[in-house]
């Protein structure tokens, strides 16, 4: 699991790994937000007040500030 994928408040069982909530069909789902979906929303709050620019835009550079703060934070 890469560093994206990572809860953001992990809760992790004494093997090491993330604990899992219930799953949810044949795919169990981690307990939180990845740091990636995390970020991404940060990014977004910053970005929202600009009004000139749209919805979808936003969105897309708020997923491209988390991917490069991730990338900084695994060097």
């Amino acid at each position: 699991m890469n560093n994206a994928d990572k809860p953001i408040t992990a809760i992790y069982d004494k093997n090491g790994f993330p604990q899992r909530s219930e799953n949810f069909g044949d795919c169990p789902r981690l307990i939180g937000l990845t740091k990636r979906e995390h970020f991404a929303g940060l990014a977004m709050q910053a970005l929202a007040p600009y009004s000139s620019i749209q919805p979808p835009e936003v969105a897309v550079m708020a997923v491209d500030y988390a991917d490069a703060l991730l990338a900084e934070l695994d060097k």
